[in-house]
């Protein structure tokens, strides 16, 4: 049995491994160029495999931090668009050929609308070049979720597809937690063990000797997004028994442990918030799901929160440097505390201010790099600016809800809220009946971590991130999977 799970797994995914592989050391070394050339030359054999299309897209949607992308006139590359483009001349010669049709999704108009919105308020765009790289980014990852709700509909590539994205997804975490044990190694044994491409993160911003964990990511934040993505995941898996066909039981009990841990080591207060939201959902919104779950994994569960808090209290306890931690991320006053003193905050304010320059369709897309602030020391990285040590790409509206405020004005929010409206009573509507099928319990799973990531968009947001738009490709192939099941 184990050599064919091997075989299979060398025949499914060891050649989009290779491949991924040799990408990421292309852009870690610089060799932008040969990294294109290289792409070209497979291009055949990646439209004849679009398995291999989807499973190099899965394995590369996690390299997101700047040291694995690449500049192509002025503008960030992730990997994971390159590939994105294969994808994309794939699909084109299938409808040429005749041999698919574009898949239909609930929120296609409202998306459309939206994209159409943000290319109306270029019109207001204080940096026309700006603007417009953003709203490509935006028509781009709208793409890629369209790849995936394309891609997906086959149930046997789904299944694959999935197998490996909750193995990207672990890989990741473990490597997380790995940076914060090699972090504690190097600080109190005196050892040399490499930790990341930014080495320790955030020491002094959060008062953490060891650092912060942010495997292949920009910034602790999106490591902290994705743990808590993952936790209610296999969380919800586990309490439906969607999972056992992907992952064994004690296997996935301990890829509970692991994310919850991984995020709580990210002390990323947003994403804790967007945890507890999701977890609201999983246990009590979903009345199908709390039904079918037994009262037996539920004391599991239950448990398990216990020990992990009664855990977490004694670490809290017996250790001066968690406890600085801690006190510092709860603080009612200063730049990073709790309060409206926060950096996060000011910036807030200045958009909403921003908004009303433009109130009704918005200053264009990005426009808060132009027009924002830094929330802190804005005279000193203004300098940097200047001198061009620093690009103004970095300023960051830190909410999602200002975000398209002050982007895209009333009309764009109108169609934003109607957009994430049109796919929650999709979910709602077919993810709720108590008779629900294997299928529509990974849409409700999917449909937990994206309320997760939603909530904690309010405060840090990763709209513009790909894996946000595979993770709603994901959701949405889901129950159509499982309508189409239920249906035959």
């Amino acid at each position: 049995m184990k050599k064919k799970q091997t075989d299979n797994f060398i025949k499914d995914y060891l050649w989009p491994i290779l491949i991924s592989l040799v990408a990421i050391s292309f852009v870690l070394l610089g060799l932008d160029l040969w990294l294109i050339v290289f792409l070209v030359l497979l291009l055949p054999l990646l439209i004849a495999k679009r398995a291999w299309i989807c499973y190099l897209i899965i394995i590369l949607l996690f390299f997101e931090g700047y040291e694995y992308s690449l500049v192509f006139a002025g503008a960030r590359v992730r990997p994971a668009q390159l590939i994105q483009v294969t994808a994309i001349i794939s699909i084109l010669l299938s409808i040429l050929l005749n041999r698919m049709k574009l898949k239909k999704t609930p929120i296609d108009f409202f998306l459309l609308a939206y994209i159409l919105a943000n290319f109306i308020s270029l019109v207001n765009a204080p940096l026309f070049s700006r603007g417009a790289k953003t709203l490509i980014l935006l028509v781009s990852l709208a793409l890629l979720y369209y790849i995936v709700v394309n891609f997906l509909a086959d149930k046997n590539l789904f299944d694959k597809a999935f197998k490996l994205l909750i193995c990207m997804g672990f890989l990741q975490i473990i490597f997380g937690i790995y940076q914060v044990v090699a972090g504690t190694l190097n600080y109190y044994l005196g050892a040399n063990l490499p930790i990341g491409f930014k080495g320790l993160a955030h020491v002094d911003f959060i008062s953490s000797p060891w650092g912060r964990p942010y495997g292949t990511f920009v910034e602790p934040d999106w490591y902290g997004v994705i743990c808590m993505f993952f936790a209610l995941l296999f969380i919800s898996l586990y309490i439906s028994s969607a999972g056992k066909a992907y992952i064994g039981k004690k296997s996935l009990f301990f890829a509970i442990v692991v994310s919850v841990m991984g995020l709580i080591l990210s002390f990323v207060r947003a994403a804790w918030l967007g945890f507890f939201c999701g977890i609201l959902y999983v246990l009590f919104l979903e009345k199908g799901l709390s039904l079918k779950a037994s009262k037996r994994k539920l004391v599991i569960i239950g448990k398990g929160i216990f020990c992990a808090s009664f855990l977490f209290l004694t670490v809290y306890l017996v250790s001066p440097p968690v406890r600085s931690i801690i006190e510092r991320r709860f603080a009612v006053s200063g730049e990073a505390g709790m309060s409206f003193q926060n950096v996060r905050f000011a910036q807030m304010r200045h958009s909403l201010d921003l908004f009303l320059k433009h109130p009704i369709i918005g200053n264009g897309p990005g426009s808060f790099a132009v027009y924002g602030i830094w929330g802190h020391a804005d005279s000193h990285y203004d300098e940097l600016v200047k001198k061009r040590t620093l690009s103004i790409e970095r300023r960051y509206n830190p909410s999602i809800i200002t975000t398209v405020l002050e982007d895209t004005g009333v009309i764009g929010t109108i169609f934003f809220i109607l957009f994430f409206t049109a796919l929650t009573r999709y979910n709602w509507r077919y993810c709720r009946v108590n008779t629900y099928n294997h299928y529509q319990k990974l849409g409700n799973a999917f449909f937990a971590g994206i309320i997760g990531l939603f909530v904690s968009y309010i405060f840090t947001h990763g709209f513009w991130i790909p894996f946000t738009w595979v993770f709603l490709g994901f959701n949405i192939c889901a129950i159509k999977l499982g309508m189409k099941e239920k249906n035959n």
